[in-house]
């Protein structure tokens, strides 16, 4: 599983790839994940983001849908 950060239509990068490098996700970037199996179908596929910057913090963003 990875997720693609785009910014303003426009695509940065592989998540693992910038955060590997160290660089930050400013505000405004989006996150657009993937998820790839062998697993033949049917099936569906849930999970849970935990944002857990000091912006999600102060904005109390945890356990709000989106």
């Amino acid at each position: 599983m990875d997720a693609i950060v785009r910014h303003k239509e426009r695509r940065i990068g592989g998540l693992k790839n910038i955060l590997a490098r160290r660089e930050l996700l400013l505000p405004g970037y989006e996150l657009e994940f993937v998820a790839e199996t062998n697993t033949p179908g049917p099936y569906q596929v849930f999970w849970k983001v935990k944002k857990g910057g000091q912006m999600a913090i102060s904005k109390d963003c945890n356990g709000r849908r989106f």
